[in-house]
């Protein structure tokens, strides 16, 4: 039976426990009505403007009257496109999506705020899609968690109860989208506007849009597949390796050095996107280590692209990285630039006019003064961080804000936040204990089988970890029980929190 809640509002923790990646969730009132123009301010006109922006990441699928059933196109579109489907006429055999929509609107963009206790990084992109009534992209599976935000209008949606192994996935031949041939739902419900539906991977689901005005926004969390991860440890073994033409006994070798595993885990598991660009960049400049693998394992590919909304397959994380560094790899080449018009000769300083010297002196001047004032700035605040008296407060260093955290003052935060650009992770050891990697760095380490020489050291080694656990499991961490009794048994817990604290990996916050 699927649940049917009434807002969001406290129930975080709970939603984290029993639905996040298990269940499905029907969410009424998500967002208020005067709440909505803060999250979802567009109108079917404004996407269909979007959507003809150009790079926009956008398609138009018509189930019927297009070159084939389930026609997908591409966009970006022009007026033109959308005039050809008879806009204010009752026909439902179109769906317009555009992607990404929140790295372009800062409303769009906002929606973050909502399930920020599931951690940033874990958000993919926000997509918008907008249909007359009938209209809709099929029934489909995703194997993503997504959730469908009715901005405006309203839509129908019906659900399975159980989710389907990927063997279970038959789909109607020869079309351009993924539609399931059988489609069994058990669960039917119309969404209003503010309402929200929580799918986690593998349930098959259907939407129709029952209105003129249907936009649905759709919130896709990403987590890395098995094909992702595979290509990142074929390039970790390859590095270590350097020896291309050995890399199936690279993996033999790498898989069995089980310390070098659980780094490679913690790496690829919190390592920052910017990391995971610079290093699809070097493996493509480098006739990319995956591709080797590739080849070496007799694959076509090693990765699988998610799906978003019944449309055709899209390319990976880790495809649209290493597309996007080869792009700006060789843009920092110079490619079609090469001679002629557009190359910087040489001037000597005597040659050049008045002005332009006097510009360069002139902005020359103007840094110094910038870094002078910075360096103003850095030694004011030096200056008045120097001044605390750590006798007056408290909790004004990070070992005194752990130990009243363990204690469980009045005074001390109940909660703790992650950074905006800190991914946090732990990675299970060989000996049983857990390391701590931050945006792909070890920064430590606790327990371990081998270190518990009794059951009193084997307890405090699991609370320990529990407390571990609760620290990595959400962006937001409340200071409860599991986590202020590992910082009490533990030294190694009290020492990582300090560390996170001092590097401003991790806030404390008074408020919940």
């Amino acid at each position: 039976m699927i649940q049917e809640w009434h807002g969001l509002q406290g129930r975080s923790a709970e939603f984290l426990s029993q639905h996040w990646q298990k269940r499905p969730l029907l969410i009424r009132g998500l967002l208020a009505p005067d709440e909505l123009p803060r999250y979802c301010p567009l109108s079917p006109g404004g996407l269909r403007a979007l959507a003809c922006q150009p790079g926009a990441l956008t398609r138009l699928i018509r189930e019927s009257g297009g070159a084939a059933p389930w026609e997908c196109r591409r966009g970006p579109f022009g007026t033109a496109d959308f005039e050809s489907l008879g806009l204010g006429t009752v026909d439902p055999n179109w769906t317009l999506l555009v992607q990404r929509v929140d790295r372009v609107l800062e409303e769009v963009e906002r929606l973050r705020e909502l399930f920020a206790f599931v951690p940033r990084w874990r958000v993919d992109d926000v997509m918008v899609s907008h249909a007359p009534p009938g209209g809709s992209v099929g029934a489909h599976v995703d194997n993503y968690d997504v959730i469908l935000l009715q901005g405006s209008g309203t839509r129908e949606w019906r659900v399975e109860s159980v989710p389907r192994p990927s063997s279970d996935e038959e789909l109607l031949p020869a079309l351009q989208t993924r539609v399931l041939r059988r489609f069994e739902p058990s669960h039917q419900w119309e969404l209003r506007a503010g309402d929200a539906l929580y799918l986690p991977p593998r349930f098959a689901h259907h939407g129709v849009s029952t209105s003129v005005d249907c936009l649905t926004y759709s919130v896709g969390f990403r987590a890395p597949s098995r094909a992702d991860l595979l290509t990142s440890f074929a390039r970790h073994a390859a590095r270590l390796s350097r020896l291309r033409a050995m890399v199936r006994e690279s993996l033999l070798s790498a898989l069995d050095d089980e310390a070098g595993f659980e780094a490679w885990v913690g790496e690829a598991l919190t390592g920052t996107v910017a990391a995971s660009a610079a290093s699809a960049a070097t493996a493509t400049s480098t006739s990319s280590a995956a591709s080797v693998v590739s080849s070496a394992l007799g694959a076509s590919s090693l990765e699988t692209a998610p799906e978003k909304a019944g449309g055709p397959a899209e390319l990976g994380p880790a495809a649209r990285q290493a597309m996007e560094a080869w792009i700006a790899a060789q843009g920092a080449k110079g490619w079609g630039n090469e001679g002629g018009e557009g190359e910087d000769e040489q001037v000597d300083d005597e040659e050049q006019p008045l002005r332009l010297r006097l510009e360069a002196d002139l902005n020359a001047n103007l840094e110094a003064d910038l870094e002078a004032n910075l360096n103003l700035e850095a030694d004011l605040e030096a200056t008045i961080r120097s001044s605390v008296d750590e006798d007056d407060d408290p909790l004004a260093s990070s070992r005194a804000l752990v130990a009243a955290l363990a204690r469980g003052d009045a005074a001390a935060p109940r909660m703790l936040r992650h950074a905006e650009d800190a991914i946090f992770g732990c990675v299970e050891r060989a000996d049983g204990g857990l390391s701590l990697f931050v945006n792909g760095e070890r920064l430590g380490g606790i327990g371990g089988k081998n270190e518990c020489g009794s059951s009193a050291e084997g307890e405090a080694a699991a609370v320990a970890a529990r407390g571990m656990h609760a620290l990595c499991a959400s962006s937001f961490v409340n200071i409860d029980e599991p986590l202020r009794a590992a910082l009490r048994v533990s030294a190694e817990m009290r020492a990582l929190v300090e560390l996170l604290l001092e590097r401003d990996a991790l806030w404390a916050a008074l408020d919940d």
